[in-house]
C-alpha cells in the first residue's frame, strides 16, 4: 500500500545526497585608532586596516523525505511504477567551517593590526552565509536533487518498481 512506502521513504529521513569541501575569502578593510572605528573618511596615517581571510567549509546539502506525504506517491501495480513529488534540496545545516585552517593576513599598520575576538565570531558568521550562497550558486542543491533521484532509483529498484520523480 502506498501507507507502506511513504513509511520506507520517511524512515530515510533527510536523504544526504551531496557534500561540498570549498573556500571563500574574506576581504575586509576599515580605519581604527587602537581598536576603535574612525567615523571620518579621511585617512590617517597607520589606521588603516585591511583583513584577508580564507576560510574552508564543508556544507551538506539533501532532501528531507520526512515532508513525503501519501499525497506525494502515487503507486500503480499494474505497471510496477511510482510517481513521488519531492521536496526541493536544501542545505541539511549551515556550513561548517574549519576554524583550525582559516589563514589570516592582517595589514593594521602601526595602531591597529589585530583582530579581536568579537570581531572573529562576525567574520565567521560572514563566512558561513557567504559560503552558503556561493555553494548555492556553484549548483550544489541541483547536484543533491540529481543523487537523490539516483538513490530513490535504486531504492525502489531494489524492490522492483520504477520510480519517477518530481520537486514540488
Amino acid at each position: 500500500s502506498s501507507v507502506t512506502f511513504v513509511e520506507n521513504v520517511q524512515e530515510l529521513s533527510t536523504l544526504a545526497t551531496a557534500e561540498a569541501q570549498t573556500k571563500t575569502v574574506l576581504n575586509i578593510e576599515d580605519k581604527k585608532f587602537f581598536g576603535k572605528k574612525i567615523p571620518i573618511p579621511i585617512a590617517i596615517p597607520g589606521t588603516k586596516r585591511e583583513i584577508l581571510l580564507i576560510v574552508p567549509a564543508t556544507v551538506l546539502a539533501g532532501v528531507d523525505l520526512n515532508e513525503v506525504t501519501e499525497d506525494d506517491m502515487k503507486i500503480s501495480e499494474d505497471t510496477k511504477e511510482i510517481d513521488i513529488t519531492l521536496p526541493h534540496a536544501k542545505l541539511i545545516q549551515e556550513p561548517s567551517l574549519q576554524m583550525d585552517k582559516i589563514t589570516t593576513y592582517v595589514d593594521g599598520g602601526i595602531f591597529n593590526d589585530e583582530v579581536d575576538w568579537n570581531e572573529g565570531f562576525e567574520l565567521a558568521s560572514s563566512a558561513q552565509q557567504k559560503v552558503k550562497e556561493e555553494v548555492i550558486s556553484a549548483g550544489l542543491l541541483t547536484t543533491a536533487e540529481k543523487n537523490a533521484d539516483k538513490a530513490l532509483t535504486q531504492f525502489f529498484k531494489n524492490m522492483g518498481y520504477k520510480v519517477n520523480i518530481t520537486y514540488k
